[in-house]
């Protein structure tokens, strides 16, 4: 089989990542030219990045038990791949923005709290309220505020830093909830409107667990993380 290049492997990456098909999106780029001298390394470090992070949460579902430091090193490719994203002088704005939030992802997996936060402050995530490019970057922004309720609300109050006390705690984690809910309801119907409900029910990608469980009361599905922090 012929190498895909140029936009038809560009629209290829992007079909496999709505899809959630990552094992097929490193294939891709480990087989094309977006390496290394071809003024596209830092698409190659995203979705690199992005794909063995997604990967690594399909194929280890023990991650939703609870964020831990052992996810660390597994995770220091992806990790690696997309800090250097920003090594790229003209790194596109959506990408930069979407590179800090599987980031934020990432830190939050590996129980560092502070770091996930700092990825949204980077990402502007409060004023995200624009139309979406596709599926893709509205699930990860419905995603994100699912996982900054979890870091506000699992984070003792003494650890806050100054950035983050802008709004009481309560209210900062309670918004973070709705705001995810409602993301993720909107993911869901424009799911329903791209395609038929029977291929809805045998491929269509659903919210990520971090996503579902604040569509479904988020504070309840992770409160065993939470237990012990004050609010």
């Amino acid at each position: 089989m012929s190498k895909l290049r140029g936009s038809r492997l560009l629209n290829e990456v992007e079909k496999c990542r709505l899809e959630g098909n990552w094992r097929r999106v490193l294939d891709l780029v480990t087989a094309s030219s977006l390496g290394k001298g071809s003024g596209l390394e830092s698409l190659s470090n995203f979705f690199s990045g992005e794909a063995n992070l997604e990967l690594y949460v399909q194929e280890n579902r023990d991650i939703f038990a609870g964020p831990s430091e052992r996810h660390e090193q597994p995770l220091y490719k992806a990790k690696k791949h997309l800090i250097s994203v920003f090594d790229s002088n003209d790194v596109k704005e959506e990408i930069a923005l979407e590179a800090n939030l599987l980031l934020s992802k990432l830190y939050f997996f590996c129980g560092k709290y502070d770091e996930a936060l700092t990825g949204f402050t980077k990402a502007k995530l409060g004023h995200l309220d624009v139309e979406f490019k596709d599926l893709r970057a509205l699930r990860l922004v419905a995603e994100a505020y699912a996982i900054k309720g979890f870091c506000l609300e699992v984070m003792r109050p003494q650890k806050f830093s100054s950035k983050h006390q802008k709004m009481p705690r309560m209210e900062k984690i309670t918004n973070s909830y709705m705001k995810s809910t409602d993301l993720t309801l909107l993911y869901l119907q424009e799911c329903e409107k791209a395609i038929s409900p029977r291929q809805l029910c045998l491929t269509s990608p659903v919210p990520g667990p971090s996503s579902s469980a604040a569509a479904a009361g988020a504070p309840l599905f992770y409160k065993k993380w939470s237990l012990g922090s004050s609010c």
